[in-house]
């Protein structure tokens, strides 16, 4: 049996990085990243609403007070879309769905 070859090691210091191959890397990580998450997300509540998850939440909101309480998920993904994540917001406009009853309490939210 040959001997085998004997491997030389090299080790390398790295003096200068260009900031373009550095925005390029960052900026395909972030795209993958973006990616994965909003396929994740996207099963994550495709489990949920056929389990019926989220309607237990939106029922468990309500149970304190809320007169209705939804998750608005086709807004959430159109707005996931255009930022880089939802928030969640009330609409309390005059009379709108979110106006406050005659006890003070808000009624509607939305992910948006």
């Amino acid at each position: 049996m040959a001997p085998s070859p004997r491997v030389r090691r090299v080790s390398r210091v790295i003096r200068e990085i260009d900031p373009i191959t550095t925005l390029k890397v960052g900026a395909v990580f972030h795209l993958v990243a973006y990616v994965t998450a909003l396929v994740a997300l996207v099963l994550l509540w495709s489990v949920a609403s056929a389990t019926g998850t989220i309607d237990n939440i939106e029922s468990f909101l309500e149970s304190f007070g809320w007169e209705t309480f939804v998750f608005n998920g086709r807004r959430a993904w159109h707005d996931s879309l255009g930022t880089w994540g939802g928030r969640v917001q009330s609409d309390r406009r005059p009379g709108g769905r979110g106006s406050c009853d005659s006890a003070g309490r808000r009624g509607h939210f939305d992910i948006s």
